[in-house]
């Protein structure tokens, strides 16, 4: 033995594994851990060591393999489909709104992507994203440079010069090159992809990466041959893995019990003797009958002696908490409530799950905020220009941006309640003289507190408030109206009858 070789209490080297040693054990499946805890019956727990002993696809140095091995089990197990599916599908569920246009100009980008398709691709490539670690969005732009190694120059698109929107998978992506100045801001980002075999810039690229963990010079270190060549992160199913394996044959563990769950046993004291004989061997069918009509019809007539017939049941016990607990942990460990993975019922007493539901729909926002949204914003940059032309979309670029609508969902009476609770501080923000009418008006609006916009024109005429004018004006003509309303003084019927009276 080497000197200084580290070696656990039962001989096992982690050496010898990471090298390859000839003396390797093998591979153990479905285990997470291997060592005194893992396959022992000593020191349990104190000496283990970690993955590399997985049967998880990321301890495959094929790449290729690694990504078909994740798809295989994509389409064939629920679980799988469901935890790269729901936060993505999550995230797309409500189109986002485009604020800092004008209402035409929304509808006119809305439109155009809907014509390419833009939410279902990005939808389906972020889902690529979490399934393989990674894959691009084609922008294929007719602009004049017709290399696609030249960046696209956005100041020279023209209209309809967005032509279509590809997903290129990750097996077509290759050969990044990157900057390597760690003085520069795109260290270590890529240039330049070959996408088919052919050399193009980034700017014509959305990328959806897999928010690696290391750059792509680290990786290479610290995951060795197990980094992808694109530089990308790894798949969502790789870290649960092992989890989902065990999931899955535990269901399938339960399914051999139900077809175990009754068996019948015949006994004979002759049944060797019966063998080889003509009558024995109508004899032994005789019995066959009995046990299939027991099997078939739950009754047999039996005659003779001798013979004994015993059935056996199996006991489900705990099944169905084992089976529930497996699927539990697949929620917990993808961070999808069970509530949204399973549509389980929360546990407890006054347990509703909201709270669960909560959190989760925050995390979704914030995964539409930090990793959706710049490259939605990347892809109007080109839209944009397209669908508005270069110089209208300069002038609204600066505004522009787009906003995410809450997934979590208020009831009737808790909206009213904030609703009111607006108005109310519009009403006191008003009373002190800090905003106008017309922001009033403006607030309600972009509330959505009325399912009917106010409109600035009508309450002008009923009002007799110009918002041409100034604050104080407003804020003076505002009050007047409102005291007419009170007092009833705008009414024509009691200024024809206080008219009378005076006479």
């Amino acid at each position: 033995m080497a000197k200084n070789q580290i070696v656990s209490a039962h001989g096992f080297s982690p050496m010898n594994a990471i090298v390859g040693n000839k003396k390797t054990r093998a591979k153990t499946g479905n285990t997470m851990l291997n060592g005194a805890g893992g396959n022992t019956t000593q020191d349990r727990g104190a000496i283990q060591y970690p993955s590399f002993w997985s049967m998880t696809p990321y301890d495959q140095n094929n790449y290729m393999l690694r990504w078909q091995t994740y798809t295989r089990l994509y389409y064939t197990s629920w679980e799988a489909k469901k935890i790269v599916e729901i936060p993505v599908n999550d995230a797309f569920r409500i189109k986002p709104n485009l604020v800092g246009i004008t209402d035409e100009e929304k509808m006119a980008l809305m439109n155009a992507m809907d014509k390419l398709s833009g939410w279902e691709k990005m939808r389906r490539a972020a889902i690529q994203e979490r399934l393989l670690g990674g894959c691009a969005v084609l922008l294929g732009v007719a602009d004049k440079q017709e290399d696609p190694s030249k960046p696209i120059d956005k100041k020279a698109i023209e209209k309809g010069d967005l032509k279509f929107l590809n997903i290129v998978t990750i097996n077509q992506l290759g050969n990044p090159e990157y900057d390597n100045d760690p003085f520069s801001d795109g260290f270590d980002k890529p240039k330049y992809y070959y996408v088919n075999g052919i050399k193009t810039h980034v700017s014509r690229l959305i990328i959806f990466d897999g928010d690696p963990l290391f750059n792509y010079a680290s990786q290479k270190v610290m995951q060795a041959y197990r980094v992808n060549p694109q530089g990308f992160g790894e798949s969502v199913l790789a870290a649960l893995w092992d989890s989902i394996i065990r999931c899955v044959g535990t269901q399938q563990a339960a399914y051999q019990l139900i077809q175990k769950a009754s068996i019948t046993l015949v006994k004979s004291e002759n049944l060797l003797s019966l063998e080889g004989t003509k009558k024995g061997e109508e004899a032994i069918a005789q019995l066959e009958d009995m046990a299939r009509m027991i099997s078939i019809f739950r009754a047999a007539i039996l005659k003779g002696k001798g013979v004994e017939l015993q059935e056996t049941g199996a006991s489900f016990g705990s099944v169905p908490e084992l089976l529930m607990s497996y699927i539990q942990i697949l929620s917990a460990a993808s961070d999808i409530p069970a509530s949204r993975f399973i549509g389980q019922a929360p546990g407890g007493l006054n347990a509703t799950g909201e709270g669960d539901l909560e959190n989760y729909y925050n995390a979704i926002a914030a995964y539409q905020e930090s990793r959706l949204d710049p490259k939605f914003e990347k892809l109007f940059d080109i839209l944009g220009p397209s669908v508005l032309g270069a110089e209208r979309w300069a002038e609204v670029r600066k505004d522009f941006e787009l906003e995410y609508e809450s997934l979590w969902n208020l009831d009737g009476t808790e909206k009213a309640t904030v609703d009111e609770t607006n108005v109310r501080m519009l009403t006191t923000l008003k009373e002190a003289g800090i905003v106008d009418s017309e922001y009033i008006v403006d607030e309600i609006n972009s509330k959505k507190i009325f399912s009917n916009p106010l409109d600035k024109d009508k309450i002008n005429d009923n009002m007799g408030v110009d918002f041409h004018n100034t604050p104080d004006e407003i804020r003076d003509q505002t009050d007047k109206a409102l005291g007419d309303l009170i007092n009833g003084s705008d009414n024509p019927e009691l200024k024809a009858k206080e008219g009378q009276e005076q006479v």
